[in-house]
């Protein structure tokens, strides 16, 4: 995992332009230049101790700003966080690995948080009351039944699944879980079941990425039937794992799990630890720098303007571009990289668009720079 270095520089009575460099160190210096739009003209400036961990400096805008001040601040690099969504299938048949899943979800959660990812899982199971029916306990659950949501960190969606159906409640129930969908967060999906889905794999991959542009690289996980049962006369005579165990080789969440990467786990071997721990283990290696950038505080008696921040960045050691603002996340869709605020009414954070946010990740090195002062230029249309 590569550190992340973010230098912010205060203009006029604006806060602060931001640099932001993949490194694998720190870098505790702070310079600054500024330049006139057209002209190309530019002048530099070295910094001195400020106080409070802030070094200041001034410099003469050529392009009509006037003087301006210059802060830089060191800011540490957050880990990706991971949004979860799991269906239980929860037919008759499934009576014991509805049970496991259930006492087994804590554990798995804490293998992921433990790793110092920020995990966020909505369960699409009913509860009590309907066939296989149950509740989670705390500490990822609530403790009380049926009332077991955590907001934000997990949702309980009371909806039964059947044999069948896992990925049609994944969709349909997409406006129930989306405010747990963070922008840059990995999207993981996984379904236990002993059965095949009625929806295709190829059907299911188009709609599920159309909900919405950040499902666009989501991976998905089974625990499924690796073949059918082979019937009570095969398994009088030969017994296997899938005799009485199995109601249909799950071969769709097998086409998605190779679709999409995802880690495969044989249902009629009834040992899910392992599996459980493959998942946990590749939600944890997939994670990457996270995409998003706190806002520093001013310094005292100044004034942050949400309407005067403008962003570049430079992936592979290439020039500094221009990204353009969206007022949120689904904007990005409509536009060829962009930024935009957490909360536009009280922005706390930064974030890039996906497209954006692929190809920082993916460079070495990438940087970001994060300016206030100027008017912020919006995002152009594709």
């Amino acid at each position: 995992m590569r550190g992340i270095t973010i230098a912010c520089t205060l203009v006029a009575l604006a806060i602060a332009a931001c640099a932001v460099t993949s490194d694998l160190e720190v870098d505790d210096e702070s310079s600054s230049s500024t330049s006139s739009g057209s002209g190309g003209s530019t002048s530099s400036t070295s910094s001195s101790d400020f106080g409070g961990g802030f070094n200041t400096g001034s410099t003469t805008d050529s392009g009509g700003m006037g003087t301006c001040e210059e802060i830089s601040e060191e800011a540490e690099n957050k880990v990706q966080p991971a949004d979860i969504i799991l269906a239980i299938d929860q037919s008759g048949s499934m009576d014991l690995e509805t049970n496991w899943v259930k006492q087994q979800l804590n554990g798995f959660a804490q293998q992921i948080t433990g790793s110092g990812i920020d995990v966020h899982v909505a369960v699409i199971a009913g509860k009590p009351g309907k066939e296989n029916g149950f509740c989670v306990p705390a500490p990822l659950g609530s403790g009380n039944c049926p009332n077991d949501d955590v907001p934000p960190t997990f949702k309980h969606i009371d909806q039964h699944v059947g044999s069948s159906d896992a990925l049609v409640q994944i969709l349909n129930h997409y406006p129930n879980y989306k405010d747990m969908l963070r922008p840059g967060a990995q999207k993981h999906v996984i379904v236990i079941s002993d059965d095949d889905s009625g929806l295709g794999a190829q059907s299911f991959d188009n709609q599920f990425k159309a909900l919405d542009p950040q499902l666009a690289n989501y991976v998905f996980h089974g625990i499924v039937s690796k073949e059918d049962d082979p019937g009570s006369l095969d398994c009088f005579f030969n017994p296997q794992p899938c005799c009485d165990v199995s109601a249909d080789e799950g071969k769709v969440y097998k086409q998605l799990i190779n679709m999409t990467a995802g880690v495969f786990g044989d249902l009629c071997q009834q040992d899910f630890q392992p599996v459980w721990n493959q998942v946990s283990t590749q939600v944890i290696s997939k994670a990457t720098l996270a995409c998003e950038w706190d806002i520093p505080e001013p310094p005292k008696g100044q004034a942050f303007d949400p309407t005067k921040v403008n962003v570049e960045y430079s992936v592979n050691g290439g020039p500094m571009q221009p990204l353009g603002m969206v007022q949120s996340a689904a904007e990005c869709a409509n536009v060829n990289g962009g930024w935009y605020y957490d909360n536009p009414a009280d922005p706390k954070k930064i974030l890039v668009c996906p497209d954006v946010c692929t190809e920082i990740q993916n460079a070495d090195p990438a940087s970001m720079s994060i300016k206030f002062g100027c008017n912020t230029i919006p995002a152009p249309p594709k």
